[in-house]
């Protein structure tokens, strides 16, 4: 099993995620420039990760994104993630050469697409977009004929016409910006946007010396090979950036020198600090392994092969976490018909955790509605966790 289990590692990364006493960060901003960009995919994981960091709920946390000071955008892998918008630049820069540059080899390869072509619709969409926001069917609509419908052909390799192909070049560019339909984090429907405040990005090395800084001051210690699943970018990129900083490599990983001291000196508080957390939260989510914050006990326990996970092989949760300083030791789920929070504890449920159920199940209530783990997870969905959740 990838990463073993060590209570004061546990802890510590918790602590580092502001997830032990009150964090320094007081806002949505605040929370993604301190402790990693949160993982985006049209599911609840920003709004929980960010209540959990600083307190702040959907309605704040939504006045944050209208006002531009967090955005969803393409970064690590080309995913998305919501960012600060102090870091808007490198998260472009560091998306570059993913889902861009992938989309566009198979229309290149299996479709004719020429890199003139795109770079031509580019700029039409730029023009059309200077009249205010649209949607993909309405920049379709005005685009007419200088997009490529590719039919059939297209279907076969996920690739419908010309316009995605643009769209993703002007978001990793920064010349464009996607805007939620409804204001949230938790839809995947958009508006595009130009983007006229749009950061300078910086050079490729320098992108890739700052995202690797702020992984490792959020993260550390971390192995190269969580480093490397987490961004997914070439050992050739990664190593120079590494071998720049000023680390020392302990037996748990790589350590930022600026915090050994504190590192070396850690110790697991006494006290219990409960938090409810979505499984794509970066407190196992930088790890790209949830194994490490798992007693080996509890990492063998039949409730993963319920859930659909072999035991033992830990590397993505299809259940959201309860962690006390920094240890999984429960997993949950929200039931919307119901309107509760379902658990499965690996030890009797201490009144900590219960509280924290009850508030975790009142904040969803009131400012979520419901709590997907991505934009297609449903009611309907999730009653097979459910029921393996209640069943134990």
């Amino acid at each position: 099993m990838q990463g073993m289990f060590d209570p004061r590692i546990a802890s510590w990364r918790a602590y580092r995620q502001g997830l032990i006493g009150t964090s320094a960060a007081a806002t949505a901003k605040d929370a993604t420039e301190q402790f990693g960009w949160s993982r985006s995919v049209g599911g609840g994981n920003p709004y929980v990760a960010i209540w959990a960091r600083t307190g702040r709920n959907r309605e704040e946390v939504d006045a944050e994104l209208a006002a531009g000071d967090i955005q969803e955008l393409q970064a690590a892998r080309g995913c998305t993630y919501v960012v600060g918008r102090g870091q808007y630049g490198v998260a472009c820069r560091i998306a570059q050469g993913f889902a861009d540059a992938s989309a566009m080899r198979t229309a290149r390869n299996k479709l004719g697409v020429t890199d003139e072509e795109i770079a031509v619709l580019q700029d039409h969409v730029c023009r059309v977009l200077e009249s205010g926001p649209l949607g993909p069917q309405e920049l379709r609509k005005a685009l007419g004929e200088k997009v490529r419908m590719f039919g059939d052909e297209g279907k076969k390799v996920g690739t419908t016409s010309t316009l995605p192909l643009a769209l993703g070049f002007l978001q990793t560019s920064a010349r464009v910006r996607r805007i939620p339909l409804n204001g949230r984090l938790d839809n995947e429907r958009y508006q595009y946007a130009l983007w006229p405040d749009a950061p300078a990005l910086p050079g490729r090395e320098e992108a890739v010396s700052e995202f690797v800084r702020l992984y490792l001051d959020a993260t550390a210690p971390a192995k190269m090979d969580a480093l490397r699943g987490y961004s997914s970018l070439a050992l050739k990129e990664l190593k120079p950036a590494v071998e720049a900083m000023e680390l020392t490599d302990t037996e748990f990983g790589l350590v930022p020198n600026h915090l050994v001291d504190e590192f070396t000196s850690w110790r697991t508080p006494d006290e219990e600090d409960v938090r409810f957390l979505g499984s794509l939260d970066n407190i196992t989510h930088h790890q790209w392994s949830f194994a490490g914050h798992v007693m080996p006990e509890d990492g063998a326990h039949p409730i993963w092969n319920a859930l659909g996970i072999r035991s033992g092989h830990l590397m993505d949760s299809p259940s959201h976490y309860i962690t006390d300083r920094g240890q999984i030791v429960g997993l949950w789920e929200y039931d919307p018909d119901t309107e509760e929070v379902v658990i499965f504890t690996f030890r009797p449920a201490t009144e900590a955790i219960r509280t924290a159920q009850s508030k975790t199940a009142q904040m969803i209530h009131t400012f979520l509605g419901d709590m997907r783990s991505f934009s297609l997870d449903s009611s309907k969905s999730r009653q097979p966790r459910l029921m393996a959740l209640r069943s134990g």
